[in-house]
């Protein structure tokens, strides 16, 4: 290969390099916390006490936009998850807290429908931590129990026309992975089975004003800083040389 010519092969591969990396900086996983009202607007734990979640649900989770879309469902939104084993996971690391108790989950999925959701083809997205208890797929959630009931999932969802405590407009224009999560308002479901009879339907537990904000985003390897200064260094190399060449 002419010097010339390495040079040239040398600048585009520090240009890819530099896309490359800039394109998985947007998309890295990012830390959000979350938050709800303090009380639940639907309680159905019949013989628990009405104040026993009093103070919300609060927590942390991580959220990763590169996860694999798994498959479709039956409404025709797009179901978000990780490979097996656990690689890239739509939400991952999640712990909570809520009346006193706490729990955590290593993944979770979501669920992505632009039009999908209901008769009036209303936007939705909804983080799902447990498959159903029937599913055969990890379960992996760390559960607590009160009274007669036992946690079986937490479900987050925002659902275009939801009116409390703000409406949720028309927000989705696909069925892709958005790069992040709505900042107005959803709602948070705390899903319990009957301890004594499992296979029973479940019991819910709704708190409106779920909040999420983004925190703290993933940082870089050393060994991608330095990535990013060879090919900047390279660039400007061969910017000077076609710069002797002109002249």
């Amino acid at each position: 290969m002419k010097p010339n010519g390495f040079a040239n092969f040398a600048a585009t591969a520090a240009l890819a390099s530099l896309l490359f990396l800039a394109g998985h900086a947007v998309a890295a996983p990012v830390t959000y916390s979350f938050s709800t009202q303090a009380s639940p607007v639907f309680f159905g734990l019949g013989g628990v006490p009405g104040d026993a979640f009093d103070g919300g649900v609060y927590g942390t989770f991580v959220y990763d936009a590169q996860a694999s879309r798994v498959a479709v469902n039956p409404d025709g939104s797009f179901l978000y998850a990780s490979s097996f084993p656990l690689s890239v996971t739509a939400i991952s690391s999640f712990s909570a807290t809520v009346g006193g108790f706490n729990f955590t989950d290593t993944a979770g999925t979501l669920q992505v429908g632009n039009n999908t959701f209901g008769t009036t083809a209303s936007d939705v997205l909804q983080f799902s931590l447990e498959p159903p208890l029937t599913n055969p797929a990890p379960h992996n959630l760390t559960r607590f129990s009160i009274g007669n009931f036992t946690l079986a999932n937490l479900r987050m969802f925002w659902i275009q026309g939801q009116q409390t405590p703000d409406l949720i407009p028309d927000y989705l224009s696909d069925q892709a992975m958005p790069a992040s999560l709505p900042s107005f308002t959803g709602r948070l479901s705390l899903d319990f089975y009957f301890t004594p009879d499992p296979s029973a339907p479940l019991f819910f537990v709704a708190f409106d004003g779920l909040q999420v904000t983004p925190s703290v985003a993933a940082i870089p390897e050393p060994e991608t800083y330095a990535m990013l200064l060879a090919g900047l260094g390279l660039l400007g190399f061969e910017a000077r040389r076609r710069k002797r060449l002109a002249a």
